[in-house]
């Protein structure tokens, strides 16, 4: 990495910029190489009755604590990374165009968010899903919350992407949720395990989202006779 990085400095003809921020630039470029080039492994949820590609940097929480039956929870200890997939009873009041905000602030509010906002929402196409049935209406938010980990005083700004798949032919919503740090509190518990990088510069948002896309595609339901 060090004769790689004096590379990039030649090239930029930058000598003054500090090697740590050149490591985590040239470090976000190689993991949107790969995964734009290779395939997550697929991991089976609930049992088999679902299937979706994650990432092998993110570990089953359920392997050191637990977690509850309805989700299936995921984490990055090196970036403070959080992925949930959530079976959720259907919410026959609120329309297709309002769940993606429900959702979200029903988070904030759960998360104790001292503040929220949401950036972006759009109803995804079926090309965009193409493994649920067609008839399947799927909301993809991009929002920002500042909460607090564990409930400790100290408070982190987060990055929110969340898919909405709305599963009315069996009365459930389904909720796809990665949060992703954007500036840690040096007193929260995350800056003691995320590694320098993303206690400095925090996670690469765009990687992110392509993350939760590339899931999303990925995303199927093997199983239906799970919400009976």
């Amino acid at each position: 990495m060090e004769e790689v990085v004096e590379r990039a400095k030649r090239c930029v003809h930058v000598t003054s910029l500090d090697t740590e921020s050149i490591k985590y630039v040239l470090s976000s470029l190689m993991r949107r190489v790969k995964s734009s080039t290779n395939k997550y492994p697929v991991k089976e949820l609930y049992g088999g009755a679902m299937s979706v590609a994650v990432p092998k940097r993110f570990r089953d929480v359920s392997d050191f604590r637990p977690v509850p039956d309805s989700q299936e929870v995921f984490t990055c200890l090196d970036t403070s990374e959080t992925l949930i997939v959530e079976i959720m009873e259907y919410q026959n009041d609120v329309s297709d165009e309002k769940a993606a905000k429900f959702f979200f602030e029903e988070l904030a509010e759960q998360n104790d968010a001292s503040s929220f906002s949401i950036q972006s929402s759009e109803l995804l196409p079926v090309s965009s899903r193409p493994k649920l049935p067609s008839s399947t209406c799927v909301t993809f938010l991009r929002g920002i919350q500042d909460v607090a980990k564990f409930r400790e005083k100290s408070k982190n700004k987060i990055a929110v992407f969340q898919c909405v798949v709305r599963l009315r032919n069996v009365l459930a919503d389904l909720l796809i949720t990665l949060t992703v740090p954007i500036q840690i509190n040096l007193s929260s518990s995350s800056a003691k395990v995320v590694n320098d990088s993303v206690l400095k510069h925090g996670v690469d948002l765009r990687d992110s989202e392509n993350l939760l896309r590339t899931m999303i595609r990925s995303f199927a339901v093997l199983d239906w006779s799970l919400f009976v």
